[in-house]
């Protein structure tokens, strides 16, 4: 379990809230470590509705979601029409199995399942490869060979395929069969060897129930996620071929690129249905509007591999794609960054050390990108365009909510005050006046003794501390953090422009948006 580099996180990035939605057997068994360590009270949410939830959402929101992997390392993103995304299987493999068909929005039933799973192959192939973690063992059965463990049909006759029934000399004919004919040891045996055959048999057994339960409801398209597979490419690689082979072809393996992601997107999810349905009518517009601003949270995907570039189709030169699979700014940028981050002051390193953060995501994904223009900034006759739309000061919750956000990152913004003067004394000294200043500041906000003033915005409260920081003398503390990015950005500038310029301009207008 790594609950304890969760719990040192969320103490890092001071991410304490009184309550926070979580899901899965964790709500439970780690509900009171969370209470005591942190203050949080984890209000658990159902498992499988939130799986569900978090599956539908991904699928109808997210560009390229779902994709085929093919034995050539290849993946084929597949464009899910919301109108015809259901009914669907979604197969769920963690420490045992869940196949829950997905019949709409609302209608989901757990048809199957199976203990052999991401636990079966954790469990046994700990005991007989050594290896201490499940990374290390799906790793290891990359490399193996599981004929010189598993016996093959060749191996029964005599090399030859089984034809009469579709059989080739390399199927499986028995997991781990060959050791019944051998005098060997489990020391004589490679260990990727063994971990390979112990995928292998795991993930076949798994397919084939999927397959079966499928076919038994009718049902085209199969989803596998869960923390077994992990974005694993030769586990998804066994569980693609096993698919064509029950299914002779007539149907593929579909993966998510946020498999891992469906329960906790389907638990945050549920923040915005309970505060809606906890809405009661307000008395008057001002209060209404307060109220139905109490869902702040959105979906902002930030991930090294989560540049949407365009399709081939789009492109102007053959060549073209083969360099936009990855193109080669991604790396300048990764690299510039490192470097720029090996740089740091001291003080900075040490947070560096603590912490193991990554100073610059490369790629933000919002949604599908599209050239129509903004409509709250559309020109239209007698509309005047209001940035801020959120009046903190006419919710005592909401105003709490807010005033804590900064609060808690009054400690970052001070350490970052200080470290843009080079962490002097003096600089140290007004870091800390300017910290007593605001949270006193922000404190009044709290408990309504800035009542007088009629509207209050979220700009407003920003706009205190930035006033209070150059009281204190700070023009810009973010001014380290934007020189190191700079540095990287323009490092990678000139091969993000040449595949710019690779492009056709209607994907290029997409691409920069």
């Amino acid at each position: 379990s790594r609950i304890e580099e969760c719990l040192e996180f969320i103490e890092l990035k001071r991410l304490h809230r009184s309550s926070v939605k979580a899901t899965g057997g964790g709500a439970y068994k780690y509900a009171q470590l969370f209470k005591e360590r942190l203050g949080i009270v984890l209000e658990r949410e159902d498992e499988m509705s939130c799986m569900v939830a978090g599956c539908n959402f991904l699928l109808k929101a997210v560009s390229r979601e779902a994709f085929e992997y093919s034995e050539h390392g290849e993946l084929t993103f597949k464009d899910i029409e919301p109108s015809s995304m259901f009914p669907y299987l979604l197969v769920n493999i963690g420490s045992g199995v869940s196949m829950v068909r997905v019949d709409n929005e609302m209608s989901f039933s757990r048809v199957s399942g199976t203990n052999i799973g991401g636990g079966t192959f954790w469990g046994l192939g700990r005991l007989l490869t050594g290896c201490s973690s499940f990374d290390e063992i799906l790793q290891l059965s990359s490399h193996g060979d599981n004929s010189k463990v598993d016996m093959l049909v060749g191996d029964i006759y005599g090399g030859r395929d089984y034809t009469s029934i579709g059989l080739s000399a390399d199927t499986i004919a028995s997991s781990f069969g060959k050791v019944l004919h051998e005098e060997k040891s489990l020391e004589d045996y490679n260990k990727a060897d063994i971990a390979m055959s112990l995928c292998r048999m795991i993930s076949y057994n798994i397919v084939q129930l999927a397959y079966l339960n499928a076919k038994r409801y009718g049902l085209r398209r199969i989803f596998f996620g869960g923390f077994f597979i992990r974005g694993h490419p030769y586990t998804m690689e066994i569980i693609s071929y096993a698919i064509k082979f029950w299914s002779q072809g007539e149907m593929s393996a579909l993966f998510l690129r946020h498999e891992g992601f469906l329960g906790a997107m389907g638990a945050f999810m549920q923040v915005k249905s309970v505060l809606q349905s906890a809405v009661s009518p307000a008395p008057d517009v001002r209060a209404a509007k307060a109220a139905a601003s109490k869902v702040r949270a959105r979906f902002v995907e930030k991930f090294d591999d989560a540049i949407q570039l365009p399709e081939s189709s789009q492109l102007e030169d053959d060549g073209a794609d083969d360099r936009l699979k990855h193109p080669a700014w991604i790396d300048k940028l990764q690299s510039a960054t490192a470097a720029a981050a090996a740089a740091k002051s001291e003080h900075d390193l040490a947070l560096a050390r603590k912490k193991s953060a990554i100073d610059l995501q490369v790629g933000v994904l919002h949604f599908s990108p599209t050239s129509e223009p903004f409509p709250l900034l559309s020109q239209r006759s007698g509309y005047r365009y209001v940035a801020n739309t959120i009046d903190v000061n006419a919710d005592a919750d909401e105003m709490a909510y807010w005033v804590g956000i900064l609060q808690d990152q009054l400690p970052t913004v001070m350490e970052k005050a200080a470290s843009s003067e080079g962490n002097t004394k003096e600089a140290t000294e007004r870091a800390s006046v300017f910290g007593q200043s605001l949270d006193a500041c922000l404190s009044r906000y709290r408990s309504h003794q800035s009542s007088a003033v009629d509207r209050v915005e979220l700009s407003n409260l920003f706009e205190v501390r930035e006033e209070l920081l150059r009281e204190a003398g700070f023009q810009d503390v973010y001014r380290m953090d934007k020189q190191r990015e700079n540095a990287a950005a323009l490092e990678a500038l000139e091969d993000l422009l040449a595949d710019l310029d690779r492009l056709d301009p209607p994907a290029r207008v997409l691409f920069l948006i």
